[in-house]
């Protein structure tokens, strides 16, 4: 009865959503591949270095898809992507949204991880460019 009411997807919509469930798979197929090249548990990595490595593989992910966001879709993308991997990782869950929001914050500016960032973007350019489009 109330169905009139219901916003009908859109195809395009639909693939919207699709492609970009997509991207952020392959970003954390990346991800999870560079932090098990660091030969470490992932409980040993600390956080600052975790959410490096995830803005990392989806700076390296878009590259690779040759993508081009702007960059306040790029800080948009990085920190739901890190977000995302928070929650799939099971990190970070015993503080406060706006103190995970400083730890993103913390890890985005901090200049120390930018190897590390670099490493993670390059190893997510190589794994997403030889999957399949």
């Amino acid at each position: 009865m109330f169905g009139i009411f219901k916003r009908r997807q859109s195809k395009a919509d639909f693939k919207k959503q699709q492609e970009k469930i997509a991207l952020y798979d392959k970003a954390s197929i990346a991800h999870s591949s560079f932090l098990l090249a660091l030969n470490k548990d992932f409980d040993e990595i600390d956080d600052q270095n975790f959410l490096a490595s995830a803005f990392g593989a989806m700076d390296g992910t878009l590259q690779a898809l040759n993508m081009r966001p702007d960059d306040v879709q790029m800080l948009a993308m990085e920190t739901t992507f890190a977000l995302r991997r928070l929650r799939e990782m099971d990190r970070l869950q015993s503080v406060s949204p706006g103190e995970q929001g400083d730890q993103i914050g913390k890890a985005m500016m901090n200049v120390e991880l930018d190897h590390l960032k670099a490493q993670s973007g390059q190893v997510a350019y190589t794994i997403v460019s030889a999957m399949p489009k």
